[in-house]
């Protein structure tokens, strides 16, 4: 059943994913800094609204915090694993998904810099390493089930569609419930220590 996570076109895929994703990353945070300041006020817009949209008040609740991450992660990766054989459809998630988050990265940082708020880049790091560790693995799983169908051909593929997304939502599961809870946790300790300095 799982035969396919072994194939080493699949997991140079995978990788490759993973890697792709830093790259943008990086690349957004380039971006935050070399972007004239209406195109980085549009960008900032857009995410607010988006996210805006997507959370509900009171998110801090952590059964609904963990709800909503959990719906908007697993619709990525739903998409991530159906538009896979796209080609292009995964290249654009990671893609899209390191850009933003680099760009929010460099803005968490300048923002807490500016309003004294203390927040470091080892900071930022803290609240995002502990989920994205398992969560951007998962959808780079999801999108790497394209490699199979070239690999193994369309019929591997399509078996092999719903064991990839149980794989894939299983670690989002696990994603959220650490993003929040452990996210929340350090949010608190990190405020307390910025606030006590």
């Amino acid at each position: 059943m799982y035969d396919w996570l072994l194939d080493r076109s699949f997991i140079l895929t995978w990788a490759s994913l993973i890697a792709l994703f830093y790259i943008a990353m990086l690349a957004g945070s380039a971006l935050y800094h070399t972007s004239p300041f209406g195109v980085r006020e549009q960008v900032i817009s857009f995410v607010r609204e988006y996210y805006e949209s997507r959370v509900p008040e009171g998110y801090l609740n952590p059964l609904v915090f963990f709800t909503v991450i959990l719906i908007n992660n697993s619709v990525v990766v739903v998409i991530a694993t159906l538009l896979s054989i796209t080609l292009l459809a995964p290249l654009l998630i990671m893609i899209a998904n390191g850009l933003i988050v680099g760009f929010i990265i460099s803005l968490s940082a300048e923002i807490g810099g500016v309003a004294g708020g203390g927040l470091s880049y080892l900071s930022i790091y803290l609240f995002i390493a502990p989920h994205g560790v398992i969560e951007i693995p998962a959808i780079a799983l999801a999108s790497s089930a394209f490699s199979i169908a070239f690999r193994r051909g369309l019929k591997t593929f399509l078996s092999s569609l719903p064991s990839i997304l149980l794989l894939s939502l299983s670690m989002i599961f696990v994603a959220a419930l650490v993003e929040s809870t452990v996210t929340i946790i350090l949010a608190t300790i990190v405020a307390r220590l910025t606030w006590m300095w």
